[in-house]
């Protein structure tokens, strides 16, 4: 429709807010990115001149490349079997399953893998000082089982993850592309993650409850710290939401079934990155990143502790719930052994 604005923006009392948590800014007025981006890109971003963030926060639906675009892209979901908006359902189709299990398979890491948030054989998690958990380290599984998987077919979610990728693409042209351990196996019967968008599969591991309320209303900024943070504490990325390339690390905040406590459950995700800041070292300001990717060019955080801080993990972090879709559910066992799974 050649309308260069986030859908349903407008002017009068029921014009829609930004909707960035707590902004309440109900006017979109441009303002141009001043300068360009830290690694010497030229910003794709335009900000509001009333609240200062992206246009992309503006309810995320962009119809820069036209509205009808836009919404058809949001109508038209996956090819799903079970049809649209069934909610999660069960998958049966081999190929699925065994792609799934080649994920687990391909991402899970066999050395030099635990981190205190897998936790304590004595004290738990975070319940005692780092050397004695060192001392004490609860044992990491050698490798996991897949039992059963759901595929979340909200349409509701999906369209406002399509919306919302479609802008952060717009927004991040020219951006460098980050790879994560999984973009190598997300395939042979997972979905097509469009790369231009710094889209990836990550995982996210989490209790049962947890992972259904979340295929149902997304990721809630109240659960931000209930994860493996110490009680009370920001995260280290601050109050965004966590992901993980490495089967094994989100397998760390994975919480046993109440009825068998053999079966763990985590989502596996499509979470777009866009224009993506990098932190390689221990000197993090919280509010300084969260800054670049509210009011700034970035999207998303890459919490790179590998290349030079020699730590286990990368995580992946993005501060808007828009910009990740739950896509499966996946029910699976540790194993400890080569034959017996627990």
């Amino acid at each position: 429709m050649g309308v260069d604005l986030p859908v349903g923006l407008g002017s009068g009392r029921d014009a829609p807010m930004c909707h960035f948590r707590g902004c309440g800014c109900a006017k979109f007025e441009e303002r141009k990115a001043t300068g360009p981006t830290e690694d010497g890109e030229g910003s794709g971003c335009t900000f509001c001149a009333c609240c200062g963030h992206k246009r992309s926060l503006h309810l995320s639906r962009a119809a820069s490349t036209g509205m009808g675009h836009a919404t058809s892209s949001a109508a038209n979901p996956p090819p799903w079997p079970h049809g649209s908006g069934a909610g999660l359902a069960e998958v049966s189709d081999d190929s699925v399953l065994r792609a799934v299990q080649c994920l687990l398979d391909a991402t899970h890491k066999r050395t030099c893998n635990w981190t205190q948030d897998r936790g304590c054989k004595r004290h738990g998690v975070h319940h005692c000082p780092l050397s004695c958990s060192h001392s004490n380290q609860v044992a990491v599984p050698c490798g996991y089982k897949v039992r059963r998987v759901w595929r979340n077919q909200n349409l509701e979610l999906w369209g406002k993850y399509v919306l919302t990728r479609g802008k952060v693409l717009a927004e991040s042209v020219g951006a460098a592309r980050v790879e994560s351990e999984t973009s190598a196996h997300f395939k042979d019967g997972l979905p097509d993650l469009q790369v231009d968008a710094n889209e990836w599969g990550l995982f996210h591991g989490a209790s049962l409850p947890a992972c259904v309320s979340i295929c149902a209303t997304s990721f809630s900024h109240t659960k931000a710290r209930s994860g493996g943070t110490w009680s009370g504490q920001l995260p280290l990325y601050g109050d965004g939401f966590y992901f993980a390339e490495r089967v094994t690390k989100a397998d760390e905040y994975a919480k046993p079934s109440d009825e068998d406590p053999t079966a763990f459950h985590m989502l596996v995700c499509r979470v777009v990155g866009g224009r993506v800041k990098v932190q390689t070292s221990n000197d993090i300001n919280k509010e300084a990143l969260k800054q670049q990717v509210f009011k700034g060019d970035h999207h998303s955080v890459l919490g790179d502790r590998v290349s030079k801080l020699n730590k286990p993990y990368r995580e992946f972090v993005v501060y808007d719930s828009n910009q990740i879709f739950p896509e499966f559910v996946v029910e699976y066992s540790r194993r400890y052994s080569s034959e017996s799974p627990r």
